[in-house]
């Protein structure tokens, strides 16, 4: 995406460590430190230096980009109010649900197929919540089964489902970059997912030095953002007969309360679904 001017909403630029804030950088095209390699080196650096002598530097390096609201800053808004709709599955989704649901706890940790397993299963969770009988089950992979592009991208998928799509080199949350101009710049044809489930960005797939950290190298393969569960659109219409979704039918009702003056914003909070 080009443009004059950048700028990003963040409550918490940085959650777990200060690499957290790359990714912001780099979307800010805040030269030279948009690049991992420049920003990783000096954020290393700090690491060498006296506590207060690098709380200072890297006071330096956000106040250069970050815009903040004091807390004498006073902002009137309307009383939030909070509605919590617990909704139970029709018979034929409670069924469907709890097929896979057997299957996602046989899933346990251990080999790379059974990771990958879990991923699937958890994401096949997921959709049978909000889309119910109309969810696009992926199957399990079997021990045999060979780690190609599509077998990776199905396991890659479920990382995003699960909000894990991070690189494991420069923490860089692909799930930001799910455009298909971000992912030209991204060089998306070079994400790469390997079975062992360590996750690579077009970026730091540059690296020849960077590979999972296994002594015997597993298997990868070549995914996109592009192909995530979560780029369809559109009302889901009822075929043969099935009828809409119980998730989907409650929102709609809820939206036809409303007045047509009314203006509203439907957004996806990702909830667990075990």
């Amino acid at each position: 995406m080009q443009a004059t001017r950048r700028w990003a909403i963040s409550g918490t630029p940085i959650q777990n460590r200060t690499e957290d804030l790359a990714s912001l950088y780099h979307f800010l095209r805040a030269y030279p430190y948009d690049e991992p390699g420049v920003f990783r080196d000096h954020i290393r650096r700090l690491g060498k230096l006296e506590r207060d002598e690098a709380m200072r530097r890297l006071r330096n390096l956000v106040c250069s980009v970050m815009l903040r609201r004091s807390i004498g800053t006073t902002i009137t808004l309307p009383r939030r109010r909070d509605l919590l709709q617990r909704l139970d599955f029709s018979p034929e989704e409670k069924t469907l649900y709890a097929q896979i649901e057997k299957g996602t706890m046989r899933a346990q940790s251990g080999t790379q197929t059974q990771q990958s397993n879990a991923l699937v299963c958890i994401n096949n969770l997921r959709q049978v919540c909000n889309m119910g009988l109309l969810a696009q089950i992926k199957k399990p992979l079997s021990e045999h089964t060979a780690w190609t592009q599509k077998t990776a991208q199905d396991s890659f998928n479920g990382l995003m489902a699960m909000g894990s799509a991070t690189c494991n080199v420069c923490n860089t949350n692909l799930e930001s970059v799910g455009t298909e101009a971000a992912n030209q710049t991204f060089k998306s044809g070079q994400h790469r997912l390997y079975s062992c489930l360590f996750l690579i960005c077009g970026r730091c797939c540059g690296d020849p030095d960077v590979s999972c950290a296994h002594d015997t190298k597993h298997t990868s393969a070549v995914i996109t953002t592009l192909h995530s569960p979560r780029t369809a659109t559109g009302t889901p219409e009822r075929v043969d007969g099935t009828k809409l979704p119980t998730k989907i039918r409650c929102l709609l009702q809820d939206l036809e309360i409303h007045t047509p003056t009314e203006k509203w914003l439907v957004s996806y909070l990702k909830m667990p679904c075990i």
